[in-house]
């Protein structure tokens, strides 16, 4: 990133570090939208904001970007696990028809 550029997320913290009232709040829901990313952001500003309102939602889409991201790596493990078990189911089958084969060949 150039020197001209800023990061979407040091700018979004930098407005609603700056901001105040309905303009803060959007600043940060606009920033949670980066999920994990912004989670630092998202902590700073909870612990720069002297106000209670920001602060609550701050620490609200934290709590939300980390449910999502477990029940994301649940589903991931879920489906990592179906995929196992249909390996070793495969591997079985594997070894079954090499002992039909061997079997046949035998009876020839």
């Amino acid at each position: 990133m150039s020197e001209d550029q800023t990061d979407p997320i040091d700018g979004l913290k930098e407005n609603a570090l700056s901001s105040y009232g309905d303009n803060r709040l959007d600043a940060i829901k606009t920033l949670a939208t980066f999920g994990e990313e912004a989670i630092p952001a998202l902590v700073e500003i909870t612990n720069q904001s002297s106000n209670e309102e920001p602060q609550q939602l701050a620490r609200a889409k934290i709590r939300e970007i980390n449910q999502s991201n477990q029940a994301h790596l649940k589903t991931a493990n879920h489906v990592d696990g179906k995929d196992e078990e249909n390996s070793d189911d495969q591997i079985a089958n594997d070894h079954d028809s090499e002992e039909e084969s061997e079997a046949s060949e035998g009876n020839l």
